[in-house]
């Protein structure tokens, strides 16, 4: 059955009065979600710096701080993962 703009109006605020109670955890957990993509990208743009350094550039130094970061990175993204899934 397809629904009127009025029918949709009344939806909307009945799902949003059923929703109210929740609205600190909705928005909690679209920031842990942000957060945790946030990271994911940090994660490939180290690992791309990485290869770029070492394979490319044939720079060894920079080896272990990347992958102290990777770690640290890591280490946030699990601690995120599980609050957001919490």
């Amino acid at each position: 059955m397809i629904q009127t703009g009025k029918q949709n109006n009344k939806t909307l605020k009945r799902l949003f009065q059923v929703l109210a109670p929740y609205r600190k955890t909705i928005f909690l957990a679209a920031l842990l979600f942000a957060l945790v993509a946030a990271v994911n990208l940090a994660i490939l743009w180290n690992v791309r710096g990485l290869v770029d350094k070492t394979m490319v550039h044939r720079d060894m130094s920079a080896i272990s701080a990347t992958i102290r970061v990777l770690l640290s990175l890591f280490f946030l993204q699990t601690v995120l993962s599980m609050m957001q899934n919490y």
